[in-house]
């Protein structure tokens, strides 16, 4: 049976004016649009700082399969957010 993963990264990314983030996606370009939406809808802080200036890859390789569970290749350790958790969904 062929496993249907869906690839992810863990990024981190640094703005102008707001400090880090860690953001979970496909693609640094992902990544960066994902934070934007979430604080452009929030209205955090200054649109001028909320400019993404550095992206840097943390993991290699996440992969979310067919039952939602996170695998991480390459010995890399899991983190853990309470968003994540099954009963916070």
């Amino acid at each position: 049976m062929a496993e249907n993963f869906i690839k992810m990264k863990l990024f981190l990314l640094t703005t102008e004016g707001l400090g880090d983030y860690y953001i979970i996606a496909e693609t640094p370009n992902d990544a960066e649009k994902l934070l934007g939406t979430q604080l452009n809808e929030a209205d955090y802080g200054f649109s001028s700082n909320r400019i993404v200036r550095n992206i840097k890859i943390l993991t290699s390789e996440i992969k979310i399969g067919f039952n939602d569970k996170l695998n991480f290749n390459d010995n890399n350790r899991m983190i853990i957010s309470k968003g994540a958790l099954a009963n916070e969904r």
